[in-house]
């Protein structure tokens, strides 16, 4: 019996990168864990609301790239084989050189777009919630220079102070967000 015919093929074709999308919306926990930021996959998935099939295009250039990587890696070890003798222990150790490099290009290629991802969706996650640096800094400036007239500050020394006064307020902010979430029991 035909398993549906031309659906059947569609849903084999499109299971594949549906559950790659799947996968990269839930990813964000690992390097939150490594952050220790206790992050739950239902977080997970809300941070990277509209942004899922963006992730996966993203993993499959990445899965490209760490192909090529290992077809480089295997390169160079097929170059090393034939400069040194295959014998014993040294064809031993280029047997297991293969898989070693290929898993830590593979490893350090994902752990970066995770990490990528999981940065940029926290800086969304800080815009949403009007956590904007640069409009800060600027209203912090405009308050600075209104507020030291006739004290001698240029541009430079009143955008620093701007920029400190902001990095606190937005610690602030920060900090409070996160008794709130502690305090409703979602950290």
């Amino acid at each position: 019996v035909p398993l549906l015919g031309p659906i059947g093929v569609f849903a084999l074709v499109a299971a594949p990168f549906v559950a790659l999308m799947l996968v990269q919306r839930l990813s964000l926990v690992l390097p939150a864990a490594a952050l220790d930021d206790d992050m739950t996959l239902k977080e997970s998935w809300a941070l990277t609301r509209g942004i899922g099939w963006a992730l996966a295009v993203a993993a499959l250039a990445v899965t490209l790239l760490a192909g090529i990587g290992v077809w480089i890696w295997s390169l160079v070890l097929m170059l090393l084989g034939a400069l040194v003798s295959d014998m014993g222990a040294l064809a031993q150790l280029r047997s297991a050189l293969f898989p070693m490099g290929a898993m830590v290009i593979v490893t350090w290629l994902f752990a970066s777009l995770h990490t990528t991802a999981y940065a940029l969706a926290r800086e969304r996650y800080a815009e949403e919630v009007g956590l904007k640096t640069a409009a800060l800094i600027q209203k912090n400036a405009r308050q600075l220079r209104n507020a030291s007239r006739g004290r001698g500050l240029d541009g430079r020394q009143l955008t620093a102070l701007a920029a400190i006064k902001s990095g606190r307020a937005a610690l602030r902010v920060l900090m409070d967000m996160q008794k709130q979430a502690e305090a409703r029991g979602h950290y």
